[in-house]
This record gives structure tokens, sequence and C-alpha cells, in this order.
């Protein structure tokens, strides 16, 4: 077996070689120099916010600024976990009172032609028209009281004309 050395192309490739290796190297050192410029810049505008700062902190005339700041953020941060615990406290509240039988109508009537207004029927609902409804029936010996429940202002038992009158003044008061 025989080796044939071309001295030649040898030459070529190593001029080429050589070549590419400098316009390497000249790019590393390019981008070198443009990464230190870099840090400089950087560096430079570090100082002068540093120096603002420190400047900042000492016109104040006030002693640990900063931690004075921090602490108003807390503060703030607790003042409104309080303020969504109260909505939420004040959204319950909110819904109870519209539960509560609170509104209340009264109307008097005289059942017999004779005698005054001694009947009556009395309306106690909520803002649903959840409630009850009362009658007082009078004649001249004896008084009868009648209790009717009320579900969204209607009831399961008959409702009389004074009974619903009763309960529209109620509503007209939600």
């Amino acid at each position: 077996m025989h080796f044939f050395i071309n001295r030649g192309e040898n030459q070529l490739m190593g001029d080429s070689t050589a070549e590419n290796l400098v316009v390497i190297v000249g790019i590393l050192g390019l981008l070198m120099v443009v990464q230190f410029l870099w840090t400089l810049i950087v560096q430079m505008k570090l100082t002068k916010l540093r120096k603002r700062y420190t400047q900042m902190m000492n016109e104040t005339g006030v002693d640990g600024l900063e931690r004075i700041l921090l602490d108003i953020q807390e503060r703030m941060d607790s003042q409104q976990d309080l303020l969504d615990f109260q909505q939420v406290d004040i959204k319950a509240i909110n819904e109870g009172l519209r539960n509560v039988k609170g509104h209340i109508g009264i109307h008097r009537y005289n059942t017999f032609a004779e005698g005054s207004d001694m009947s009556f029927s009395v309306a106690i609902i909520n803002e649903l028209q959840d409630g009850i409804v009362f009658s007082g029936i009078q004649n001249r010996e004896n008084m009868y009281v009648y209790a009717k429940p009320l579900q969204r202002g209607e009831s399961t038992y008959v409702l009389t004309d004074e009974e619903k009158t009763a309960i529209t003044l109620a509503v007209q008061q939600v």
C-alpha cells in the first residue's frame, strides 16, 4: 500500500483553516468587547440607582423607612383580609334578613253588620312572602282566632278577602 501526500492540497487546506480560525477568534474578541461594554453600562446604571436610593433614604429623616413601608404594606394586606371577611358576614346577614318575618299588615273589619271593627286579620311575612296570617273574628259572645301558614303569599288553606288584604298591606312594606 502506498500513500500519496499531495503537499499542494494540504497547503491549501491549512491556509483555509488558519483563515477560518482568525475569523472565529476575531468574532469572539468582538463579542467579548461588546459584553464588556454592556457590563460597564449595567454597572454604571446600578451605581446610579444605588446612589439615588441611598440619597432618598438619607433625606427622609426617618430611620428604617424601608421597614416602615413594609409594615404599612402588611397592615394593608391584613385590612384587606378583614374587609373580605366582613363582606362575607354582611352578605350572610343580608341573606338572613330576607328570611326575617318583620313585615306586618293589619286589616280591621266588621264581620257582621252590627257593632264596630272588632274583627281583624294580621299578616306577618318576610321578603319572600313566607310567614303567617292570623284572623280574629268576633261576634257578640265569642272571639275565634285562626292562623294560616303562608309560602310565597299563598296558603294551603283558603284565604278570605280580609286575609288577602292584610297580606297585601304587609307586602307593601317589603
